[in-house]
């Protein structure tokens, strides 16, 4: 009775050997979720927000709201532009209308600005005024570029930290299987020296009856 508590408390074991059932299936279970965070991971962050080529920037499309908001938090709260001695300031936000169906990459983000208290869009990140034409958008890349940078070093350092963790699963898991393989292995061969020696015990004992 005291054994079969202690075993319902330890867990059920796989037949044939030591190994806990339920560590082999929470190792298995974390692995599964890992790699699919990892997958995501590189699917979803490898992705530029911005790219200055030839002058030019180019905005692409980010596949995670989640990534769009980090990129966000990213930049700066608010850029100051000029429009003939006139200071304007934009502020940046997320655009929850954004279709990737319908809509261009660059307009994810929201630019705006206040005019006489109301909020007003700069459509496509671009400001027509009176006398100017700002590209205030490309001005918050431009001044974000640095945080943008740390912001992609981090989340590559936290695809390579779930890929080590996977690794190590991977190896702790591999070495539970040969350990369940090496003691049925073991318990195999014990039960049939067990019953060679039942054999060739009661094969002495019926020699000496016919003796």
């Amino acid at each position: 009775m005291d054994n079969q508590k202690k075993e319902k408390k330890q867990g059920k074991l796989i037949p044939g050997s030591k190994v806990h059932v339920t560590t082999v299936a929470v190792i298995s279970v974390i692995l599964v979720i890992l790699l699919a965070i990892s997958s995501f991971g590189v699917a979803v962050f490898s992705a530029k927000p911005f790219e200055e080529k030839e002058g030019q920037v180019n905005v692409y499309e980010l596949k995670s709201k989640l990534y769009t908001k980090a990129v966000i938090k990213a930049l700066p709260k608010k850029i100051t532009g000029n429009d003939a001695g006139k200071k304007i300031d934009f502020y940046i936000e997320e655009n929850d209308n954004y279709d990737p169906e319908i809509n261009e990459p660059v307009e994810q983000y929201r630019v705006y600005y206040y005019l006489d208290g109301k909020k007003v869009e700069a459509h496509g990140g671009v400001y027509k005024g009176d006398y100017e034409t700002m590209y205030p958008l490309i001005g918050f890349f431009i001044k974000g570029m640095d945080n943008l940078k740390v912001l992609k070093k981090t989340f590559i350092a936290l695809v390579v930290i779930v890929c080590i963790a996977i690794v190590a699963l991977l190896i702790w898991l591999i070495a539970l299987l040969i350990k369940v393989k090496e003691e049925r292995k073991y318990s195999v061969s014990y039960q049939e020296q067990k019953l060679i020696k039942e054999a060739e015990k009661k094969a002495k004992k019926d020699k000496d009856k016919n003796k």
